[in-house]
């Protein structure tokens, strides 16, 4: 509640994201994923453009298929332009047009 009030991260709060959505091996890349797109919508909405770059990357070396969220998601409005979204973006789409051919062959 306090991100959605603030607009900002505290200490603990982070630690909590973190606790309660965890990037870890011992979960499926596609839980890894949602987990690290939550943290990211969560940590663009606070401003913390770094962390949520950091998730985001997370999400796309886990196999990120949202391309509808990377492209219409107004939370990356901060970073449309930025070279690094356009090499997720990029990596995003590669992956969504080869798992749609595995699936529509």
């Amino acid at each position: 509640m306090h991100v959605v009030k603030e607009r900002s991260l505290t200490p603990q709060i982070i630690a909590n994201m973190q606790r309660q959505l965890p990037i870890d091996p011992r979960f499926s890349p596609r839980q890894n994923a949602f987990h690290a797109q939550i943290r990211t919508e969560v940590q663009l909405a606070a401003g913390e453009i770094d962390r949520a770059l950091t998730d985001l990357r997370h999400a796309d070396s886990n196999g990120l298929l949202d391309l509808l969220w990377l492209d219409r998601c107004p939370l990356f409005d901060v970073l449309r332009g930025s070279p690094e979204l356009a090499l997720i973006r990029e990596s995003t789409a590669t992956r969504v047009e080869r798992t749609a051919r595995i699936l529509l062959v």
